[in-house]
């Protein structure tokens, strides 16, 4: 009786006309919708220290073992624009999934987008010693000849907006530097079904939504204000390769926008000693590591949620980067992730009970090389608070003798890695000058919102520097 009901309920369907974006059928319990989401994998050849084809085509085999659906890269696949780079990305692919199958025979498929390396990265000082005419440059380049190049490397047309559909979600991609996205999302609305949510990709991120206003790289606003029209839409862009430990990375307020960081590297911030340089100063801090963070997501979708799975992929086992974001389904404003709600609702970092810091009067080096005096400040890595929030940075501030405040803060060494990676723990390294006067320091966890946790003090002596400079250890003095 219960197959006759089935096939009669099959037939109305057909005969009233399927909608354009009809969901398939899941079993209980499993996701109608299953997607490995990548971006900024920056393909530059198949060898090199640097180059990550080896992580590209084992992430795709890992995708495949997860049995998706299909698989995102949202820009920045060729690192320098060249069609010999962007046949790689086909031919990894294609190993994987020829024809766009898996082993099991279910199809895969593509939504890809370019990026701002695909486009104009041919006249890169690398490619102009490997090619020093520029003619020929160009001929080899992807830029020449878009369409050409999509169709030999992927076996398919280059459309500057296209809509997929996969397992009966839409998929909606914006190549770089396209226009008209206004224009083609009014087009599209119509067949889009307001219950069901559906996928948008485009390379840089949408201005004013995640990691917020002072993202590296966003657009002019103009896809932020069209999607804000569409609270079912989720989407996806790339092009700063900051780290999926930023809880920053989810954003929801008219609609839903995520990060995707990078599979090559992630991108140390500005505004921490051990970050990115900035002019006016040269910091005491070398670098934190960024190679070893190459990260990506598995999405999958029910019917009453997406829930995305952060991974890192530097290693053959891709590990959690943290819980996984659980968006609910219907979406209503605010959402749940919205950053309103993240700064109160993620719980604080917290330091050990008992912890304490260390400090030592050091001969070290700026980051220029120049040799220099050096207070060190060694302290525990902070634990988790109650909620799921791990220390993302740490915020040390110097008050001196006479009541002066310095501020410093340094990106957690594990900034881009699973937990189990955290090390015991972390520095922050001052110039003598900025704190020989004497004075406390205050060390704070942080998570990604800046919420702080429990403080730890240590105090520094000017006696004891003056000792140290004479050779004398104060603690035995």
């Amino acid at each position: 009786m219960k197959g006759v009901q089935r096939r009669n309920f099959l037939k109305a369907v057909l005969a009233a006309g399927a909608a354009p974006y009809m969901r398939t059928f899941a079993a209980a319990g499993q996701p109608h919708l299953r997607m490995g989401i990548l971006s900024d994998i920056h393909i530059a050849g198949k060898e090199g220290r640097w180059n990550p084809l080896g992580v590209f085509s084992r992430t795709l085999r890992w995708f495949d073992s997860m049995k998706v659906d299909g698989v995102v890269i949202a820009g920045d696949m060729a690192d320098f624009g060249m069609v010999e780079q962007l046949k790689l990305v086909g031919e990894a692919w294609d190993a994987i999934f020829p024809d766009n199958r898996a082993a099991d025979g279910r199809r895969v498929e593509k939504v890809f987008v370019t990026g701002n390396h695909d486009h104009h990265f041919y006249n890169h000082p690398s490619m102009k010693r490997l090619y020093p005419d520029a003619e020929e440059r160009y001929a080899r380049s992807i830029a020449r000849d878009f369409d050409g190049a999509w169709r030999s490397c992927f076996h398919e047309p280059y459309l500057p907006f296209s809509v997929k559909t996969v397992k009966g979600y839409a998929f909606a991609a914006l190549q770089y530097a396209a226009k008209g996205l206004p224009e083609e999302m009014t087009k599209l609305k119509p067949r889009l079904d307001p219950n069901l949510p559906f996928f948008y990709v485009q390379h840089i991120h949408l201005k004013d939504t995640c990691y917020g206003p002072w993202a590296y790289g966003h657009d002019n606003g103009v896809s932020t204000a069209t999607l804000s029209k569409f609270p079912n839409c989720v989407a996806f862009s790339g092009h700063s390769h900051y780290s999926l430990v930023d809880e920053r990375s989810v954003w929801q307020g008219a609609f839903t926008s995520i990060g995707t960081s990078s599979l090559k590297y992630t991108t140390p911030l500005t505004g921490y000693e051990n970050g990115a340089a900035e002019s006016g100063r040269t910091k005491e801090m070398p670098l934190v590591k960024k190679y070893n963070g190459k990260q990506g997501m598995l999405m999958e979708v029910f019917d009453d949620r997406i829930v995305l799975e952060r991974r890192s992929f530097s290693s053959r086992k891709p590990a959690k980067l943290g819980p996984d974001w659980v968006i609910p389904l219907p979406y209503a404003e605010p959402g749940p992730f919205s950053f309103a709600a993240r700064m109160k609702t993620l719980s604080a970092p917290c330091f050990p009970k008992r912890a304490k810091a260390k400090l030592s009067v050091v001969d070290g080096e700026n980051r220029k090389g120049e040799k220099r005096r050096q207070v060190e400040l060694e302290f525990p890595s902070a634990i988790r608070g109650t909620g799921s929030a791990r220390a993302f940075d740490y915020e040390i501030e110097f008050v001196s003798a006479g009541g002066d405040t310095l501020v410093r803060r340094v990106l957690s060494s594990a900034y881009n890695l699973p937990p189990e990676n955290e090390p015991k723990s972390e520095k922050c390294v001052f110039h003598i000058d900025e704190v020989k006067t004497g004075g406390r320091f205050l060390i704070y966890p942080r998570n990604s919102f800046g919420r702080k946790g429990n403080s730890i003090e240590t105090s520094f002596c000017r006696e004891n520097y003056v000792l140290e400079e004479l050779g004398i250890n104060p603690s035995k003095k």
